[in-house]
């Protein structure tokens, strides 16, 4: 996926390290409310994925579309696993011409998986705002 798009939206795209989901939300909305609406959550703390979630849950403006995206990291970074189901589990809900929406309140984050009851040909992924 190309960064041009997002450019163009915010030319300068913060890079927040969130040590705790609960400072998430109005880290963003300030974030947004100040013109900066292209945001990215390094995955270098343990609460980054849930930041992540309650971000798109809760701040609708804010443009944050790396929850889904491959997580690539070190063997220095302390995080086991290839950081792939998130990703997998997106390939696999656009190829059934479905979506997938992440929502977060509290201490609770929910996905939601949308798929028709018929079966698509070759479907474009779905859009996301």
């Amino acid at each position: 996926m190309s960064c041009r798009p997002y450019l163009s939206l915010c030319p300068v795209v913060p890079v927040l390290t969130i040590e705790r989901a609960q400072d998430a939300v109005p880290l963003a909305r300030a974030l947004v409310a100040g013109g900066l609406k292209v945001l990215e959550v390094t995955l270098r703390t343990p609460a980054a994925i849930e930041a992540m979630a309650r971000i798109a849950g809760e701040v609708p403006d804010a443009i944050l579309h790396k929850i889904f995206d491959p997580f690539q990291g070190s063997h220095t970074s302390g995080r086991h696993g290839l950081g792939l189901g998130l990703f997998i589990t997106r390939e696999i809900v656009h190829a059934h011409g479905g979506a997938i929406r992440v929502a977060s309140t509290a201490g609770r984050t929910a996905f939601e998986v949308e798929l028709p009851r018929t079966w698509v040909v070759d479907p474009a992924p779905p859009q996301t705002s």
